[in-house]
């Protein structure tokens, strides 16, 4: 008991500050489970865990709720208060997974002296693995206390290789953590975020079929939260939309300028739908290259991939390969971060 004790202290006096940012979020944004779970941990920490523990103690599913929250708490730290819901799977996982491809995809790319790395806490949760509550838990966690991140970052190369072997651990492991102080002053020194959007087309072939535009694709609802954490860090993002043929790069503040004067290059190639399923989305439409910015391999080394979880649930999925980039246009690319 006082190993769990010193244990529980020790990492009680390293996530107070989290604890504190996610309790004054409010029960109705953090939910009333983790409301009750931060409780708990203030209490624990109050009174002493072995005391609690001893009280609880006559009501076996009581204790076993706080010694499970304890080994978590201690584990991962102040997103373990977080529910994470029931597994899901199906379609939600294969579009998970779409887009991990896509990410995977933009990473391949070779632009001229950039390093890009992932940011966002967007890796695929597979239900019945191990991590799966703890990939669920870190991208609430992340998106409750920061907001929402882009999904890559991109440094020069000069500038990522000067970073000290400490740095660019750190930044190796931002995709699975909040960042801190120190974090937050390496991230100010890349170029730019880089937020990756994926679309079910070969557009080649939808081209010779005589379908419409290239739509590169942003919900209104990540335009103030995009704008958000470009200003926090004083750094651009781009967008680059991933095909199963081609990439498209757009600049976030072109977007911006688009939705201002209501039109990208000509009138009609903007549109606000709020149409489409329940959300309002911009659409930039595109139908010429001007914005292509490379192409990409066709994952036709796919597996379908069945999968039978603990608890009965068949649950079918895509592992898509490989995921390369080709013939990578680098003026484009710099041309969308020049964009003032």
């Amino acid at each position: 008991m006082a190993d769990i004790d010193s244990r529980f202290n020790a990492k009680y006096t390293t996530e107070t500050v989290a604890l504190q940012r996610l309790e004054g979020l409010g029960k109705n944004v953090v939910g009333a489970t983790a409301a009750s779970r931060i409780a708990t941990l203030h209490k624990l920490s109050r009174e002493g865990v072995s005391i609690c523990l001893a009280k609880a103690a006559r009501f076996p599913a009581r204790k076993a709720e706080i010694d499970e929250l304890i080994e978590e708490f201690v584990t991962f730290g102040a997103k373990a208060v977080l529910s994470t819901g029931a597994q899901r799977g199906g379609d939600f996982l294969n579009n998970q997974l779409r887009g991990q491809w896509a990410e995977r995809v933009v990473l391949s790319m070779a632009i001229d002296d950039v390093r890009l790395i992932p940011f966002g806490p967007s890796g695929a949760a597979m239900p019945g693995e191990e991590d799966h509550r703890e990939v669920i838990m870190t991208f609430k966690e992340i998106h409750l206390i920061e907001g929402k991140r882009p999904d890559l970052i991109a440094f020069s190369r000069q500038t990522y290789e000067s970073l000290s072997s400490e740095s660019r651990a750190r930044a190796e492991s931002w995709p699975k953590r909040r960042l801190d102080a120190a974090d937050e002053e390496i991230v100010r020194q890349a170029l730019c975020g880089v937020e990756v959007k994926n679309s079910s087309w070969h557009y080649e072939r939808r081209r010779d079929a005589g379908g419409g535009p290239l739509s590169i694709t942003v919900k209104a609802e990540e335009v103030s939260e995009i704008a958000n954490w470009c200003e926090r860090y004083a750094l651009p993002v781009v967008f680059i939309q991933v095909l199963f043929d081609e990439l498209y790069c757009m600049s976030f503040r072109r977007m911006q300028k688009a939705i201002d004067r209501g039109q990208l290059y000509r009138p009609g190639d903007y549109l606000l739908d709020e149409q489409t399923g329940e959300k309002t989305y911009h659409r930039f439409l595109l139908d010429d290259y001007r914005h292509r910015c490379g192409k990409v391999v066709f994952p036709d080394q796919s597996t379908a991939e069945v999968r039978v979880l603990k608890d009965g649930a068949v649950v079918p999925y895509i592992n898509f390969q490989p995921a390369i980039a080709v013939d990578v246009a680098n003026e484009v690319i710099q041309t969308e971060l020049s964009v003032q």
